[in-house]
């Protein structure tokens, strides 16, 4: 945790704007919209707006119906105008137990008629909720998008990974459930506020939460698949048990402080772009600059099992 002096008394008072005592509610909601907004369309974001990688779709996504209530697997082979598809993906660690819906070569024809919704984790059921929250159709759900029991489809499959994270639109992160059964959304309480109060003056100061430190020791940030995939993405939503939390390759902010306070995120991602029209001087400065976001990628990456 960390002070921020400069914010005086009167902006303490908008430290915890009104919360439900449910991250999955309409304030929140409406709060993640404006970050996306923000995000596509601000002056700021300009790196958020490219993707470095070679574009290229996933075989299969999770297709949701526009009242939510239903589900299926789909073929992007089969869908209209592909390239200008939007979808989201999903970040969540399997744990010990076991999966109660995986996709398999012999429930492959039904799932692309229909998911059922109750043999789905709760985790993959939260997050087909929040896709339709935020008003997208498909979803990139590992274990139900490619085939579990077929060597040959999760070699193809894996081999894009980085495509398939990086060219989502929004990865979200299942990162306060260390496995399937805890979900994405999970009760608050919502009077929480971070204050500290200065013991001589009496004054109140917003106390923030390092957000790069929670995340850091949560069970999603011990794994190393999951480092590549918010690392490639270009916008990662968190879904923590106090408040969601927003990073793309611009900032990195919370719902305590959503307008108020903003840091830029611990890893330089746009640092993989690269822009051949930059003069000699300037390459020298970005090659020291990559190399020096590379060896804290190689960092992290290798604390991660």
């Amino acid at each position: 945790m960390w002070i921020n002096e400069s914010l005086t008394d009167s902006k303490a008072d908008q430290v915890m704007p009104i919360m439900s005592g449910l991250t999955d509610d309409d304030i929140t909601w409406t709060r993640v919209k404006q970050w996306m907004l923000e995000c596509t369309e601000g002056e700021d974001h300009h790196h958020c707006q490219k993707n470095f990688m070679a574009p290229g779709l996933p075989n299969r996504l999770v297709s949701i119906s526009p009242n939510g209530q239903s589900a299926r697997l789909c073929l992007t082979s089969g869908i209209p105008n592909s390239n200008s598809l939007r979808y989201l993906a999903l970040t969540h660690c399997w744990g010990k137990r076991p999966m109660p819906l995986l996709a398999k070569r012999k429930n492959l024809d039904t799932l692309l008629q229909d998911i059922p919704f109750e043999k789905l984790s709760k985790t993959f059921h939260d997050a087909i909720v929040a896709t339709r929250r935020l008003g997208f159709q498909y979803i990139w759900i590992d274990s139900l998008c490619i085939l579990q029991d077929d060597d040959d489809d999760w070699v193809s499959e894996a081999a894009h990974m980085g495509s398939i994270y990086s060219g989502c639109f929004l990865n979200l992160v299942a990162a306060d459930a260390p496995d399937g059964a805890a979900g994405c959304f999970f009760e608050r309480d919502p009077a929480v506020k971070f204050q500290l109060r200065d013991t001589k003056k009496g004054n109140l100061y917003p106390c923030l939460p390092n957000t790069s430190e929670y995340l850091a020791n949560l069970s999603i940030s011990k794994r190393g698949w999951c480092f590549q995939e918010t690392l490639l993405a270009p916008r990662s939503l968190y879904f923590c048990e106090s408040q969601l939390i927003w990073e793309c390759r611009a900032l990195q902010t919370c719902e305590i402080l959503p307008k108020l306070v903003s840091w830029p995120p611990p890893l330089r991602r746009s640092m993989i772009s690269w822009n051949e029209d930059s003069s000699e001087t300037d390459h020298l400065h970005k090659l020291r600059r990559m190399s020096y976001e590379w060896l804290k990628i190689v960092g992290l990456y290798s604390r991660r099992r």
